[in-house]
């Protein structure tokens, strides 16, 4: 006999299958509503919208899941990326709060 999910599992369930789909971004269209196609005649997806992003964000993060930055991967990329601006660190040291950190930064 086979256990049935239930309501709230079949609704995390669909949330996670929705931001799957969300992730791919919206098929870019023309004035008529009709997708545009590349070269290889597949659909052009826009990239996610920010706050999608966050929502998918937070969503990964109420539920534990997490990534190391392992070398190559898209997660070591934006890691690599977020430490540098401006040739600068992004993020503070334990030791350092926000009035230690001189003008501009």
């Amino acid at each position: 006999m086979s256990v049935q999910p239930t309501k709230l599992e079949r609704l995390h369930k669909g949330l996670a299958e929705t931001f799957l789909d969300m992730l791919k971004g919206e098929p870019l269209v023309d004035p008529n509503g009709t997708a545009i196609l590349d070269e290889q005649g597949k659909v052009i997806y826009l990239r996610p919208k920010a706050a999608i992003l966050k929502e998918i964000r937070e969503f990964l993060k109420d539920n534990g899941i997490d990534s190391e930055p392992i070398e190559g991967t898209p997660v070591d990329s934006v890691v690599k990326q977020l430490k540098q601006f401006d040739g600068e660190p992004l993020y503070l040291a334990e030791s350092e709060s926000a009035e230690t950190l001189p003008e501009g930064s």
